[in-house]
């Protein structure tokens, strides 16, 4: 990485076989960001993003989830799930600012995108 470059992305030109896309997919905590960052056409900060994620896998409102929780969620979507969502070409991760936002140039941009936009966030299930 550049020293002035601290976006994670591949520019969408990755091509995944369909078995690595969705073993992509299988986990249900990078559903949920990719459901969430589907319903929008901004980036949204890291916080926000596992906070609400926190809330949907809590099944509990924002006041009622512990900080603890969050920040948890917060440290494996920051140093897991993002990181192979970025190096696929499927979001892109800018760690100065921590916003993430979909690459809708990704060469797999449709197909994620049609697989995590159906129903609600909380029906979305291994």
């Amino acid at each position: 990485m550049q020293p002035n470059d601290d976006k994670h992305t591949d520019t969408g030109s990755v091509e995944l076989s369909k078995k690595e896309l969705l073993r992509l997919l299988a986990h249900p905590r990078r559903r949920y960001i990719l459901h969430r960052l589907n319903q929008t056409d901004h980036p949204f900060e890291l916080q926000t993003l596992a906070r609400t994620t926190a809330e949907w896998e809590a099944g509990m409102s924002p006041e009622t989830v512990s900080a603890e929780f969050i920040e948890r969620v917060r440290m494996s979507l920051y140093h897991k799930h993002i990181p192979k969502l970025a190096a696929a070409g499927i979001l892109v991760f800018d760690e100065r600012s921590e916003m993430v936002t979909l690459d809708t140039s990704s060469y797999h941009f449709e197909v994620v995108a049609e697989a995590v936009a159906d129903g609600d966030p909380d029906n979305i299930s291994e």
